[in-house]
């Protein structure tokens, strides 16, 4: 049978991509308007490197009709992550404006989605009502309190991918020393 893990693959590697991320979760919970900021400027650069992107795409595809709109929208999506770098609280405000926008519909959805069905209503209205008073209270809430909340956010985020990761580091290593993984 051929293994899923080679020899080489240890545990320990995973482990230790859980306590990163963990540690950095516990940073990011520490320093909330520090992640935001952080946020902000990753926005700015992820928006410079789509860009890029659409603009090589655009201009490599000449020949085909509506090119340009790859190349405007390059233009555009560059010019946006030039600002989001250069004002990187505005831009960490707006991902929690669409992170409330987001919450909303989805908890509008689910409480009209609740009145509609008879399984789970309850866990639907729960969370329908849960999601949108959180929409609701960062849309009218102060920035620092909206730049507090995006820094948590990420902070919990990765606390709780970095927990799960341990898990799954822990099970690798009860397998690998009971010889199961194949």
């Amino acid at each position: 049978m051929r293994r899923l893990f080679s020899e080489n693959r240890s545990w320990s590697w995973t482990m230790a991509y859980a306590v990163c991320q963990i540690l950095f979760g516990i940073a990011a919970i520490c320093f909330p308007f520090t992640m935001s900021i952080a946020s902000g400027l990753f926005f700015g650069w992820i928006l410079i490197v789509a860009a890029i992107f659409a603009i090589i795409s655009g201009f490599s595809s000449r020949h085909i009709r509506g090119h340009w709109l790859d190349i405007i929208c390059g233009v555009i999506a560059f010019i946006t992550g030039v600002i989001a770098i250069e004002y990187p609280v505005a831009s960490a405000l707006t991902i929690v404006w669409l992170i409330s926008c987001w919450l909303l519909l989805v908890g509008l959805t689910q409480l009209f989605i609740a009145f509609r069905i008879v399984t789970e209503r309850n866990w639907l209205l729960l969370r329908g009502i849960v999601n949108s008073l959180i929409a609701l209270f960062l849309f009218f809430s102060s920035d620092k309190t909206s730049l507090a909340f995006l820094g948590l956010a990420v902070g919990f985020a990765f606390v709780s991918e970095g927990v799960g990761m341990a898990m799954l580091a822990l099970r690798l290593k009860r397998l690998q020393e009971e010889d199961i993984i194949l």
